[in-house]
């Protein structure tokens, strides 16, 4: 099964940019939450930041300490977790990086979502694919 989502259009000063900006359903303990994301190819795990772990029933204290080292090249302490994601009708679990530093994005990264989804960028139609990965 696929499920697409439309590329974000913005004009900057050296002409149209798109991005991976989707809006996916996060399992929390008040039901399914829209959120959006980032899709990061780039980036290893999925980002979110630490205050939303209540909300996704998650005990920050519990979670193992990691270190995420981000764009800028230093590590930012992290806790690491996992977080259930709605894409259309498929629900995937993802490991994350919980981060406390101020205005953490929300990332969505390679780890477990290339392990179950085959990720195809259809720029002249806008939109981003996903599509299930079946074991036969």
């Amino acid at each position: 099964m696929s499920t697409s989502y439309p590329l974000k259009q913005d004009n900057t000063s050296y002409g149209p940019l798109l991005t991976p900006f989707i809006e996916l359903e996060l399992s929390t303990v008040y039901g399914w939450r829209p959120q959006w994301f980032l899709v990061d190819t780039g980036a290893e795990f999925t980002v979110v930041p630490g205050s939303i772990a209540d909300m996704t029933g998650i005990d920050l204290n519990r979670c193992a300490k990691e270190y995420s080292i981000g764009i800028e090249g230093r590590p930012v302490p992290a806790r690491v977790g996992t977080i259930t994601l709605r894409f259309g009708m498929e629900v995937i679990s993802v490991r994350c990086h919980f981060l406390t530093a101020k205005d953490t994005p929300y990332l969505l990264g390679r780890m477990d979502l290339f392990s179950n989804f085959d990720i195809f960028f259809h720029n002249r139609q806008r939109r981003v694919s996903f599509t299930r990965i079946t074991n036969n």
